[in-house]
């Protein structure tokens, strides 16, 4: 028996979204591109976890774990010279010192 064909998704985050402004403006047409999204797929409400921190959500969204499997609790990370929890500031071409500490705004899978 052949398998079935592979079928493709892309999940489409927006932070902070909530549908109370955006179905209006789907309704006006202002925004034809995220209307027909929402027409052709599938869409609604998520859950959230506490805290409400974007990096710690969306890399849960992304890896399917809690903060406390993937390592990325929210915005700050600890620095190991001083053993002080510090801002994430990646240098240029790095997520974070780490490399643990980021933020998706959207997530593509296949």
């Amino acid at each position: 028996m052949p398998l079935p064909a592979k079928q493709k998704l892309l999940l489409v985050g927006w932070d902070s979204a909530d549908w109370k402004i955006i179905q209006p403006l789907i309704d006006a047409g202002v925004m034809p591109g995220i209307g027909r999204i929402v027409e052709e797929g599938t869409s609604g409400n998520l859950t959230t976890l506490e805290p409400q921190l974007s990096p710690m959500l969306w890399t849960s969204i992304a890896t399917g774990k809690m903060a406390y499997h993937h390592g990325v609790p929210g915005f700050t990370e600890v620095d190991p010279a001083p053993a002080a929890w510090c801002p994430c500031r990646p240098p240029p071409g790095s997520a974070a010192r780490s490399g643990r500490c980021s933020a998706t705004a959207a997530c593509g899978a296949t």
